[in-house]
């Protein structure tokens, strides 16, 4: 379950890229996974985009690793993975409170030029 979550956030930022116009969907579907990772890694959250340790990791313990060692990485795993979504909530609301602020800013630049064009009026 673990790398479901990896892969989810794999997928939003493919879809992210390919409406930004950054790639298309063809040129994303050929590349191997480690490869897409370098390829989004400007809409990934910093620590997955830098090292795609945690995949690789995931994905050895679907395809290779025994239940011993899964359950010894696994706490690392889930702390890793959990500060990867917290990176992501952190950019999600970064980015609603610049947009706020922003339009808030306009609102109040345009408040301030219909007072200013008042005549007669002083401050």
């Amino acid at each position: 379950y673990l790398r479901r979550v990896i892969e989810r956030l794999l997928r939003r930022a493919e879809s992210q890229t390919v409406r930004d116009g950054s790639a298309s969907p063809a040129d994303l579907s050929r590349l191997r996974v480690s490869e897409r990772f370098h390829a989004l890694a400007p809409t990934l959250p910093p620590m997955i985009a830098s090292d795609p340790t945690i995949y690789a990791l995931l994905s050895a313990g679907v395809h290779e690793l025994d239940e011993k060692t899964c359950r010894d990485y696994f706490p690392v795993l889930l702390d890793s993975v959990l500060h990867v979504l917290h990176e992501e909530l952190s950019s999600i609301e970064t980015s609603d409170r610049a947009k706020k602020l922003k339009s808030k800013l306009l609102e109040m630049k345009g408040d301030h030029a219909s007072t200013k064009a008042q005549p007669g009026e002083s401050e």
